[in-house]
């Protein structure tokens, strides 16, 4: 892992501008106060959670479902943005897992042609590059309530920095008949809910094994119950969970992969 020397500098004047944040979790390894990064708001997104059907072709999500299920562990890689020609994302993989960033690419332009390109292109110019990961889950299994943010560059100088877009695609071949929870829900309260309740709900802990106190209860949530080649897609700054997995088809693994934007200031650090 680089030195603190060699990590990627940031810049003074974004420096000056980082907000005191609390949302009940420190990195072990970066012990300096938290502190948020704002981002600059997406110009055609909603306030609340989109889900889009049919949000990616049928050959693309089968690809990534079957290259995800046919692994023991969940995937990831940052993809930096050259720009768009044709209509095509022109990205510059690292080179470092040739075959993950493959996938990733291809998932993530068979979404921005179908779908995502209309909505996020007025924002491109502030997104230095994607991260993008798949992961697989079975019956029993709960996603945590929690915010998408820049990992590595938290745990390197605790800043939240969101992600600018936060999207979803659900790629597993399954019908809606076959399945009993695992539904996503997103609020529209984004930093203000998420700093009450607290990174993985530390803050607020429900007591009846949902993903909040305040799930399918109250106000401001968006469900997406999963379903074949759909998408979810909001503000970064959109906390979001999904409720246990109760009932799935036998031998099908329940994939999801997560697309997130990130700027120029915490994009370099994802990328190492």
């Amino acid at each position: 892992m680089p030195t603190p020397q060699q990590q990627p500098a940031i810049d003074p004047q974004v420096e000056a501008g980082l907000e005191p944040f609390d949302d009940g979790f420190e990195p072990s390894t970066c012990k300096q106060p938290t502190r948020l990064l704002r981002q600059p708001k997406p110009s055609l997104l909603p306030a609340e959670l989109m889900v889009l059907p049919e949000a990616i072709g049928e050959a693309e999500a089968l690809e990534v479902f079957n290259f995800t299920s046919g692994r023991d562990e969940p995937w990831g890689t940052y993809l930096p943005l050259e720009g768009e020609s044709d209509g095509e994302l022109q990205l510059a993989p690292k080179g470092a897992e040739p075959e993950v960033e493959r996938i990733a690419a291809a998932c993530l332009r068979a979404f921005w042609r179908t779908k995502a390109g209309e909505l996020l292109r007025p924002d491109m110019k502030h997104v230095h590059g994607f991260s993008v990961w798949a992961v697989a889950g079975h019956v029993g299994d709960m996603t945590a309530y929690h915010m998408d943010y820049a990992e590595v560059f938290r745990r390197r100088n605790n800043i939240v920095a969101p992600a600018i877009h936060a999207a979803t695609l659900q790629v597993s071949p399954v019908e809606a008949g076959d399945i009993e929870g695992g539904t996503f829900g997103a609020h529209v309260g984004g930093l203000e809910h998420y700093q009450h309740h607290g990174y993985k709900v530390r803050k607020m802990p429900p007591n009846d094994g949902a993903p909040t106190n305040d799930w399918a209860a109250g106000e401001g949530w968006t469900f997406a119950p999963y379903a074949f080649r759909q998408a979810t897609l909001s503000d970064g700054t959109l906390p979001h969970a999904a409720s246990r997995l109760v009932r799935w088809p036998a031998g099908v693994k329940r994939v999801v992969v997560g697309i997130n934007s990130m700027g120029f200031t915490e994009g370099p650090f994802e990328l190492e």
